[in-house]
């Protein structure tokens, strides 16, 4: 593997930033989960991809792969022998902002057949960068979808470096003092997600990912100005459990 040579981050706190249809899951509500101090960010396959637009995915902005069936991307934090990544353990309940209340689902969730998924510590809080955007469901509720993750972390100040790394692109990213680690997935390099695929995608396939939860399916997107909302990797993302 590339292992990328990491300078120190020198800020008290770093993110990790997820664009698209991501769920966060909690660990202890995710069955493939191994470690209690981890979450799972992950994006499920599309079993209708070959009629649907195909999702890409892109990390720190650059194309990584374009899910046509035959690969899965795993992502995890660089460790050392003592499972050490620069990271501070967080001892408490991950605070979760409250703009995510329409799209958490404290039921457990699995997901095998997945396109990408990223193991990462669990996060002092989770917020989003983005004012969400207004919903309404089919049961004629309106909500709000963010349209973004971001996991804060604590720093240990002496790291090393802190490094994402991928053994099916073989190759390691660094974490900076300045900026999100961004992980983006949508439908195309330059085009726009249509509202139909969001919400096929939301409905038929981030919904079997939580079999015993009460679903809410959507109806529209931004119902005051259905037509105008650009979601082109945006498609408002989950937390499960926690």
């Amino acid at each position: 593997m590339e292992i990328a040579i990491c300078d120190p981050v020198i800020a008290p706190t770093c993110n990790i930033r997820f664009d698209g249809p991501f769920v966060l899951a909690f660990t202890q509500d995710y069955s493939d989960a191994t470690d209690a101090n981890e979450i799972v960010a992950f994006v499920p396959r599309d079993p209708m991809r070959e009629r649907m637009p195909r999702h890409y995915l892109f990390v720190e902005r650059k194309l990584v792969g374009c899910d046509d069936g035959s690969q899965q991307y795993d992502f995890s934090m660089v460790t050392n022998d003592q499972g050490y990544c620069g990271i501070k353990v967080n001892a408490c309940p991950t605070k979760v902002d409250p703009r995510f209340n329409d799209f958490r689902v404290q039921q457990p969730c699995k997901c095998q057949d997945y396109f990408v998924k990223i193991s990462i510590p669990r996060p002092k809080s989770i917020w989003l960068s983005e004012k969400p955007v207004n919903v309404r469901f089919e049961d004629g509720s309106d909500g709000l979808m963010p349209l973004n993750h971001i996991c804060e972390y604590e720093v240990d100040p002496s790291n090393t470096g802190i490094a994402i790394a991928s053994k099916e692109i073989n190759k390691s990213f660094c974490l900076a003092s300045d900026s999100p680690f961004l992980f983006q997935v949508g439908i195309s390099q330059f085009g726009n997600m249509s509202e139909q695929h969001a919400l096929h995608f939301y409905n038929d396939v981030i919904s079997t990912c939580f079999p015993t939860a009460s679903w809410r399916k959507l109806k529209v997107i931004n119902p005051r100005h259905p037509r105008s909302l650009d979601v082109d990797c945006k498609l408002g993302g989950m937390i499960g459990g926690g």
